[in-house]
């Protein structure tokens, strides 16, 4: 498993790590080799250029929902999110969910760009290898063959009404069935 996010190791972790090495399987001497793994090795190990995007959900509708949250997110903002979401008939099941500080690498844009993808929500998030950077908030564009939806933060939305029936009418309009 590979990740970006190696913060939350010391909280997971709390124990010695070992590392069996099994690759000197020569029939005279069947012993593996144990290494001690400190928390810094681990995360040098971990902190590798990814091959692949971590996400949740399935993407079963080729829908993005972009994040942005360092240390993963809030219960109350991933609540609210999932609350929009069944409120445009949207499951876990039918997004990919990306955390863009978790997958925050050079590779970024070739790894979006191989995952399946009609439309776009971003949550706060600036992400110049799907939009430009003036992508207006709250309008729907056209970019690439994708629809793409830019709104505030969670966070934000969730605190201010205003944003909210921003983002509402536009959720509408982009998937009306």
């Amino acid at each position: 498993m590979k990740s970006e996010n190696s913060s939350f190791l010391p909280h997971f972790l709390t124990e010695e790590v070992y590392v069996i090495d099994n690759s000197s399987n020569d029939n005279k001497n069947q012993q593996s080799t144990i290494e001690n793994v400190s928390i810094e090795k681990l995360k040098t190990e971990l902190n590798k250029t990814p091959e692949h995007l971590t996400y949740s959900g399935l993407n079963q509708k080729e829908i993005l929902v972009l994040i942005n949250y360092p240390d993963g997110i809030l219960a109350n903002d991933r609540e609210l999110l999932f609350k929009i979401l069944a409120a445009i008939n949207l499951t876990e099941n039918d997004i990919a969910l990306i955390n863009l500080a978790i997958n925050n690498t050079e590779q970024q844009a070739s790894l979006l760009a191989k995952l399946p993808c009609q439309k776009v929500i971003s949550f706060g998030t600036a992400c110049s290898s799907l939009f430009p950077e003036d992508t207006p908030n709250y309008q729907i564009s056209s970019i690439n063959n994708r629809t793409i939806l830019k709104s505030h933060s969670i966070h934000d939305i969730a605190a201010d009404t205003e944003k909210k029936k921003l983002l509402w009418a536009q959720l509408q309009k982009a998937f009306k069935s």
